[in-house]
């Protein structure tokens, strides 16, 4: 609500592995490979990026029927770079800029906002944050100032400690209003040279997720992820237990053919399964063919789908 001024805490922590990384990108590969590609069904969505000689990117995006919307990405000076300046047919503006080594170097200062006219549920936002990183830990905080009622606050520290391959983090939301805290999870994530290991546990720990990714070969990788609505929380009442117990799995692959091409294949528990193959035309155009396919409805039409995705670079 717009009286609840609400702050985060972000903890990872990570050990011998080139740099430190996000706490939001813990199992990143293995969601990226699951979603990637496979998601080009049922959108109807035209999505054309174009480039200019002096690095300014212009992209224009939407789904038929949706909402449109306009954006620029340059860098108007060294250093300086606009990431996102966009306008939607919905009447909204959005903008996110970066400075690098702000201050000392190293650190990086940055704007984040969206003007909130016409957005119905969606809610204006104005961050303003900083983030640090060596090898060692990385430091990221922001504040969203758009509501002085509501105002929330961030703060993401990821250090090393002494667990070959090991990353451990924590996140926490504290309701200053309250004064108790909001939400947590955690994840914990371990990396080998071929593969890595995340277990997380959201939702005040009412929830537990694991996800695996292995890169099998030079051309093909595979994921897995099991996803379960009960969590360490439930069992040390932490946390209140909502609906039915259920769990979810997918696993899914995909292949490098050669230089131009490649294919990928993912199922369900609720046999679901997905199939796409990419195709590189030439050196600015590429096309996704893929398709959703309701196995336990095969010989029926219902719960298929299908779609096309060209790029233009």
């Amino acid at each position: 609500s717009s009286d609840v001024c609400s702050s985060d805490l972000f903890i990872l922590t990570h050990i011998n592995m080139p740099g430190v990384g996000k706490y939001k990108d813990v199992g990143k590969k293995a969601k990226d490979l699951l979603k990637d590609n496979f998601d080009v069904t049922g959108n109807n969505a035209l999505k054309v990026v174009n480039k200019t000689a002096n690095g300014v990117e212009f992209t224009t995006e939407g789904k038929i029927g949706g909402a449109w919307s306009s954006s620029l990405k340059f860098s108007p000076a060294d250093g300086v770079t606009v990431k996102k300046f966009k306008a939607d047919t919905k009447g909204r503006f959005y903008g996110e800029a970066t400075l690098d080594d702000a201050f000392v170097k190293g650190l990086q200062f940055s704007i984040n906002f969206e003007d909130g006219a016409n957005a119905g549920s969606n809610k204006p936002k104005a961050l303003v944050g900083l983030t640090y990183g060596t090898d060692d830990f990385h430091l990221a905080a922001d504040g969203d100032f758009a509501n002085v009622d509501a105002t929330v606050l961030n703060t993401a520290v990821n250090v090393n400690v002494p667990v070959d391959g090991l990353t451990a983090g924590a996140t926490f939301s504290f309701n200053t209003t309250s004064s108790s805290l909001d939400s947590y999870a955690t994840r914990f994530d371990y990396a080998a040279s071929d593969m890595t290991f995340t277990a997380e546990s959201g939702a005040g720990l009412g929830n537990t997720n694991f996800s695996v990714f292995h890169k099998y070969d030079a051309d093909t990788n595979v994921a897995a992820t099991v996803c379960a609505n009960r969590g360490l929380g439930n069992v040390l009442g932490l946390a209140e237990a909502k609906g039915d117990a259920s769990t979810k799995m997918t696993i899914g692959a995909t292949s490098q053919l050669d230089k131009d091409s490649s294919i990928g294949a993912k199922i369900d528990c609720c046999n679901n399964l997905g199939l796409f193959y990419t195709q590189k035309m030439n050196s600015s155009v590429s096309l996704t063919a893929a398709a959703k396919i309701d196995v336990g409805k095969w010989t029926s039409n219902d719960g298929h789908s299908a779609g096309l995705k060209f790029t233009f670079k």
